[in-house]
């Protein structure tokens, strides 16, 4: 999943996006390299790169829920994001230059529009307020909901502007909006929405090409042109259309003046499927860094061919060379797509290189599964990539395998006093996820003699370890239990995953884990009042402390939300009781007068 409305991208192909009270988030690769070691679910290059969420609506904004909270407002303003949407980098060739690649966001509750000045700052995007406490684009008009935006033809930023009162769904209205709306008549009028033109002062207007009119020759140098509406529209059609006679045109305009045009000819190659070798690797040498990073990147397809070696020597040398930070991030990603051992000891030597890059760590750690306790011994063995021995220690536990963990432990064992450390402090990093699913050996392990292990042998079991004092296995559940289990589970995947993600492992800086957190497990008296109330404030999950806005969902009913709890508290292991909807309509009824969200204080004080 990708945000929750709206996607754009830069000229890198980095895709950002947003969450309602975070207004720019974006990924530093794709999505395909996150998802392919299970063994390291970090943030897999997901990046926030505002300095703050701070904004300045320049009218009162008491028509959002929780407007009546203190410390959301600044006076009888709201302080921060609380709907952000549809984020978008501006491309285009009308705005002055210093708004290229300037990322907007939409804030329809507060009636405005965030510019943000994207720079890169030691390896890290950074976005930063383009004006200081003021908007680009603010209103004093309640009904003024500006909510997707997108550059046109012409270079102008085109903003949707819903117009209306109403903007929130009906199952996130706290009663304190739905009584401001009714007080205030903001149902009616609907239907007025509009689109507003944003361009330069003085800005003439230009006709709007019809690309899909032209042929296809005439469209290879629009892949060229400065505004990446054209470059874009004319390299879908021209991979749309798969004409193979544009194949020179497009080769040749791999060794143009414009960097741009290089890069996007190299994309319609690819798409048209007739990339070739020679021609990405001349493209390794360009003097752009984004032309870089995409050759790399399209030199994926020839791992699967006869040169297979050619490339993987070739990238390797990359390696040794390259001093851009983020082709430095694609290399050590396709090099993972090698799957080779030499490649595996040249991600090493990438770490020992550049050893304060804020993303290569997870860049390699990413493309190992598999092979992390191998490449850990290189790593102790070698000296190479020291910096990775603590994150390769912790896929091994999350492999969970036996046989693997017991060779880590045994070389741990072996190990001096100081890599010793590292390596155990590493293994232990997320030990909490072991409280319930323990990794299970054939025999207590020698290491675990050694004082200072306690948190280790926490996380393993072995036949005739003891037994905690008062452990009680998990009932089973009853017929009717697990008809509430099953219905529960396709509940949260439509309403709970997005956010908490199917595999309950929370999203990095939006929504925090469900497996083995504290809050499923524990009192069902505090699970109960969160989803039927919500929580809004600091939430500590796992000893990690978030700062969220979780709507109620109270009126998804109790049955259904009953479905959801069971699940949560018996699936990935967990053995708490499940929740029946008798038990949630006491809780209801008990906190009848209840109309705000709660608070960690608060839930804690409930047994």
């Amino acid at each position: 999943m990708r945000g929750q409305y709206g996607l754009s991208q830069d000229d890198f192909g980095r895709l950002f996006y947003n969450y309602n009270s975070g207004h720019l988030l974006g990924d530093m690769w794709p999505s395909q390299y996150r998802l392919r070691n299970p063994h390291y679910e970090k943030s897999g290059g997901r990046i926030t790169p505002p300095v703050n969420q701070a904004v300045w609506p320049i009218r009162v904004t008491p028509g959002t829920n929780r407007a009546y909270i203190p410390e959301n407002m600044a006076g009888y303003k709201l302080k921060n994001f609380t709907a952000a949407c549809s984020p978008w980098i501006y491309r285009g060739d009308l705005f002055p230059t210093d708004a290229l690649g300037n990322a907007f966001a939409c804030e329809p509750a507060l009636h405005l529009v965030k510019r943000d000045i994207v720079t890169l700052e030691k390896g890290r995007l950074v976005a930063r307020e383009a004006y200081n406490q003021r908007e680009f684009l603010a209103s004093t008009d309640e009904r003024f909901r500006p909510v997707s935006m997108t550059t046109g033809p012409d270079g102008a930023l085109y903003v949707v502007d819903f117009y209306r009162g109403i903007i929130q769904h009906r199952i996130s209205l706290s009663p304190y909006l739905e009584k401001y709306i009714q007080e205030h008549d903001l149902v009616n009028p609907r239907g007025l929405g509009r689109i507003w033109r944003i361009v330069p002062e003085n800005a003439g207007t230009r006709p709007a090409p019809n690309l899909a009119k032209l042929g296809n020759a005439e469209l290879v140098p629009i892949l060229a042109h400065p505004n990446s509406w054209h470059r874009e529209t004319a390299q879908r059609l021209l991979v749309e259309r798969a004409d193979a006679g544009v194949v020179p045109a497009l080769e040749a305009l791999t060794h143009s003046d414009v960097a741009l045009g290089r890069l996007h000819a190299l994309w319609t190659l690819d798409g048209m499927g007739k990339t070739t070798w020679p021609v990405i690797e001349a493209a390794f040498a360009d003097v752009d860094a984004r032309v870089r990073n995409s050759a790399v990147r399209i030199a994926e397809v020839f791992l699967a061919g006869e040169g297979r070696a050619a490339v993987v020597a070739r990238l390797i040398a990359l390696s040794t060379t390259e001093p851009d930070s983020q082709v430095q991030t694609q290399i050590a990603l396709t090099l993972g797509e090698c799957q080779d051992p030499a490649a595996d000891l040249a991600m090493a030597a990438m770490a020992s290189r550049v050893p304060d890059h804020p993303y290569l760590t997870e860049a390699i750690l990413s493309g190992v599964k598999g092979r992390e306790l191998e490449l850990l011994e290189h790593c102790l063995a070698s000296g190479s990539g020291k910096t990775l021995i603590p994150s390769l220690a912790g896929c091994v536990a999350s492999e969970r395998n036996p046989a693997r963990v017991s060779r880590f432990l045994a070389l741990a064992e072996k190990a001096g006093a100081t890599p010793r450390k590292t390596l155990l402090a590493g293994f232990t990093a997320n030990s909490t996820d072991f409280t319930r699913r323990k990794v299970k050996l054939e025999a207590k392990p020698a290491l675990l003699d050694t004082p200072g292990t306690e948190k280790v042998a926490a996380m393993l079991t072995w036949p005739g370890k003891p037994v905690p004092a008062g452990f009680k296995p998990p009932r089973p559940l009853t017929s009717d239990e697990q008809s509430r289990f099953e219905m529960g589970k396709a509940l949260y995947s439509g309403i709970c995953a997005g956010c908490h993600q199917p595999s309950g492992s929370g999203l990095d800086g939006i929504a925090p884990p469900l497996i083995d957190s504290e809050w499923v497990n524990g009192s069902p008296e505090r699970l109960g009042r969160i989803v039927l109330h919500g929580v809004r404030g600091y939430i500590t999950v796992k000893k990690r402390r978030y700062q969220l806005d979780m709507p109620p969902l109270g009126a998804l009913g109790d049955e259904p939300l009953a479905a959801i709890l069971t699940y949560l508290r018996r699936e990935w292991e967990h053995g708490a009781e499940p929740v029946s909807a008798d038990f949630l309509k006491a809780v209801r009824e008990k906190e009848a007068r209840r109309t705000d969200s709660w608070t960690e204080q608060e839930l804690l004080k409930i047994p």
